[in-house]
């Protein structure tokens, strides 16, 4: 059923993005909306949030899909939020595949 399939697809992100050794979960996948962040040693807070910014931003230019930001006890960390009827494994295993592409280029 429809909740059932957005559940399953949250925790395939999960499973998909949480295999990059600078990508950090922040909290378990909560009902459909998973949060992350990129993370490198040696930055500050301040440069960790400005270089989520900027995947954010990275992230969301495609127009493709849509991904939120929020703080996170100062931590700006970006969420997949899965609700959209249309929205399917092929469409969540695009974004993952971003995520990790522009995380792998941030690592490099």
């Amino acid at each position: 059923d429809y909740l059932n399939e957005k559940l399953d697809l949250i925790e395939f992100a999960y499973d998909r993005i949480s295999q990059h050794p600078n990508i950090e979960i922040v909290g378990e996948p909560s009902l459909s909306t998973l949060a992350f962040r990129y993370t490198k040693s040696g930055l500050s807070e301040d440069a960790l949030n400005n270089l989520n910014q900027e995947l954010h931003e990275d992230l969301v230019s495609s127009r493709r899909f849509l991904v939120s930001h929020t703080m996170l006890k100062g931590k700006y960390v970006i969420r997949i939020c899965i609700l959209c009827f249309r929205t399917h494994q092929e469409q969540v295993s695009f974004c993952a595949d971003e995520i990790l592409r522009i995380a792998q280029q941030l690592k490099d």
